[in-house]
């Protein structure tokens, strides 16, 4: 691949913005290695220059406007701290300095709070009433229970707060020195025409290069002015492209795509497990002898003294086996 063309101003080359990557030297991704290890988030400096970049496309001006406002007198901002800037960053969020990226705050709230109550409610019941019940006839489903539960829970998670393999905007790759180019190895330009920086300068459509790159899969994004990759998608509800985007799923409030695809399979097939035991250790204590128990010590409960909602509490937790004298 030759060297990239650097627009120049005035007669003059205009630098790459500088950077700063404190820790471990970022790793670069290529065309097929796995995409988790390149991130354009975790704890990268943007450091913005000086220099006049009038006349260049609207991807300079938001970094020249941001130039402008943003207060280094205490360091280069991280990426996360310029997310949220016009024409930079999409409605995703980014946590935990870059290390937590997940969707937009009030768009899923409902529907993720409703799987997380799916998974905990269930689990919850299973444990607080059944679970003396089963533990007598083996500790084998108590014990599969809490590990599937513990593995549901880590791979949600996981699933929720892993980049999904957001591709950087133009904006983005001029913040950060490099960048461009991890960018056009990651959707397979390198070298090639699309992958160059003077290819990201421009908001507008260049026919005669889609024209090329479209037979190949790529598409040109109307929404983050950029070429998309084969098999990438432009999320709406994220206002991102990703990489090999799966959907976005609300009820993890974040996409499935490249990055945290191999999470979400896990993911489900824990949850399948989970449910599998829930379903196995209910329906083992529905036929015993410990919910007519209950039933009945509770009716007695509510026939004799029906506004004692102490007793009534005491009675439940007694037929299920919290309350049992000698229990550990």
């Amino acid at each position: 691949a030759r060297a990239m063309d650097v627009p120049a101003v005035g007669g003059q080359g205009i630098r790459p913005l500088e950077v700063e990557a404190p820790g471990q030297k970022q790793q670069r991704l290529g065309k097929r290695k796995p995409a988790r290890r390149w991130c354009c988030f975790s704890k990268r400096r943007v450091r913005l220059n000086g220099h006049s970049i009038a006349g260049w496309e609207p991807p300079a001006e938001i970094v020249t406007q941001l130039a402008r406002e943003v207060d280094t007198s205490r360091g280069m901002p991280f990426v996360h701290e310029v997310w949220d800037t016009p024409g930079v960053g999409g409605k995703a969020r980014i946590l935990c300095g870059g290390l937590c990226v997940t969707g937009p705050p009030k768009l899923d709230a409902k529907l993720n709070l409703c799987a997380w109550l799916s998974v905990l409610t269930p689990v919850a019941f299973l444990f607080l009433v059944c679970s003396s019940f089963l533990w007598k006839h083996g500790p084998w489903l108590p014990a599969c229970t809490a590990v599937l539960f513990v593995l549901t829970i880590a791979l949600m998670l996981a699933t929720s707060c892993t980049d999904p393999g957001i591709i950087p905007r133009p904006a983005h790759q001029l913040l950060i020195p490099g960048l461009q180019q991890e960018v056009a190895e990651a959707i397979g330009l390198a070298g090639q025409r699309g992958g160059f920086l003077r290819d990201i300068l421009s908001t507008d459509e260049d026919p005669e290069l889609m024209a090329v790159l479209e037979p190949k899969g790529y598409w040109w994004c109307q929404w983050c002015r950029m070429i998309q990759p084969p098999r990438a998608k432009h999320c709406r509800d994220c206002n991102c492209c990703v990489l090999r985007e799966d959907h976005h799923c609300p009820f993890l409030n974040n996409c499935v795509g490249q990055r945290n695809y191999i999470f979400f399979c896990g993911f489900v097939v824990a949850l399948c497990g989970l449910g599998a035991t829930f379903v196995c250790g209910v329906l083992l204590w529905l036929f015993s002898e410990e919910p007519k128990q209950c039933l009945a010590e509770l009716s007695v409960c509510f026939r004799d003294k029906p506004q004692n909602g102490a007793l009534a509490c005491s009675t439940w937790f007694s037929c299920s086996g919290a309350g049992r004298p000698g229990r550990s």
